[in-house]
């Protein structure tokens, strides 16, 4: 399978997440009434001794102490007067850490926009398009950055490692340590900045030559069949009864529970981290559910090819499943086609995963009602 369809699968499910917790109404009841979510709630005040999951569209710290880490997950966050004795986490399209807030912990941001002027004592690592240092932001430990735009400002006592399009340094900067950057350009720095190394490395296009390409294609293919043909061994020897059975899931109504799980697997999962007495099952169901999209086409692949077999046994069910595996191949191979033809497997094996698992389920609920 192509690296861009699964690219694109995990940009679906960043979208379907965040467009699932951006429904204010689902998380908190004060967000009836307003977008925004103030931490400063009877309920946050008795959790400020642990960690803290919050989703929503628009969240606010303001002047509390969390002796925890931070999760959130929201279109806009805002980080002001805060100490936070623990690691942040934050995916939002914008993010502002603003000035008096000490972290006293590692920061993880993922984001369209954002703007940090607090104070991080451990490293900082950030994922973004625009990425701005204001002049009193501070960096105790390395910070490692991927972004688009980055303007440079503020104190880092040790190492800067960035891959970027265009990097400004500002006249306030201060880097104890190197300055390691890779673009296409060199970055502007200006003269009054105070930075002890400046190591730039020109970002190159490397140009693939053709025995390159077929490799590439060969391993991707050989990894394509290795990975179903193993799951498929692994279900015979485990599972026998669900190979025999799997032919009958393969149909419309799989997609569609496919479809339903993309959609309501996620918010399941935000709101059992919000309800921290459910944390470690909401772990459990993180790991299922990636499981489930991981080997989604390959059961896929060999319900297809059951459904094939329960008609033509002349040819027996694992010749079936590696002439299945070898024909989606190559449709993946073929553009747009092959975008969706991906897309459409892997909700079909989802949801093949998940009406097995409760049809699993229910036969043991009438089994034990029966005894």
């Amino acid at each position: 399978m192509k690296k861009k369809i699964v690219f694109g699968l995990m940009i679906f499910l960043c979208i379907i997440t965040f467009l699932a917790t951006s429904s204010s109404a689902v998380f908190t009841p004060s967000s009836i009434n307003t977008d925004t979510v103030n931490l400063i709630s009877e309920k946050m005040k008795d959790a400020k001794n642990a960690s803290v999951f919050e989703a929503n569209q628009s969240i606010e710290l303001t002047d509390e102490t969390i002796n925890g880490n931070v999760f959130l997950l929201a279109r806009d966050v805002m980080v002001k007067s805060k100490t936070i004795n623990g690691d942040l986490f934050v995916c939002a399209q914008n993010v502002e850490i603003s000035e008096d807030t000490i972290i006293n912990g590692n920061v993880f941001i993922a984001t369209a926009s954002a703007k940090i002027n607090g104070e991080i004592q451990r490293e900082l690592y950030v994922a973004g398009n625009d990425v701005k240092f204001a002049e009193n932001s501070k960096v105790g430990y390395d910070t490692y950055i991927a972004a688009e735009h980055l303007i440079l400002c503020g104190k880092f006592e040790r190492n800067i490692n960035a891959g970027v399009t265009d990097m400004e340094v500002k006249d306030e900067t201060q880097v104890a340590e190197n300055l390691n950057y890779t673009s296409s350009q060199e970055a502007k720095i200006s003269e009054k900045a105070d930075i002890e190394n400046v190591n730039f490395s020109k970002q190159v296009e490397e140009q693939k030559t053709v025995l390159d390409v077929v490799l590439e294609y060969v391993l991707d293919f050989v990894r394509y069949l290795v990975i179903t043909m193993l799951v498929f061994i692994i279900l015979v020897k485990k599972l026998p009864g669900f190979v025999e059975k799997v032919g009958d899931y393969a149909n419309i109504g799989s997609f569609g529970t496919g479809i339903l799980g993309l959609l309501l697997i996620p918010i399941s999962v935000v709101l059992l981290f919000i309800l921290s007495v459910t944390s470690t099952f909401a772990w459990a169901l993180v790991i299922a559910f990636v499981l489930a999209l991981i080997i989604s086409m390959s059961i896929a692949n060999i319900s297809v090819a059951s459904l094939i077999a329960k008609k033509n046994k002349s040819v027996k069910l694992p010749i079936w499943v590696a002439l299945v595996t070898i024909i989606t191949w190559i449709v993946y191979q073929i553009p747009i086609a092959g975008g969706i033809l991906a897309f459409i497997w892997i909700m079909l094996g989802l949801g093949i995963c998940i009406r097995t698992f409760f049809s699993k389920k229910k036969k043991e609920v009438a089994i034990s009602n029966e005894g």
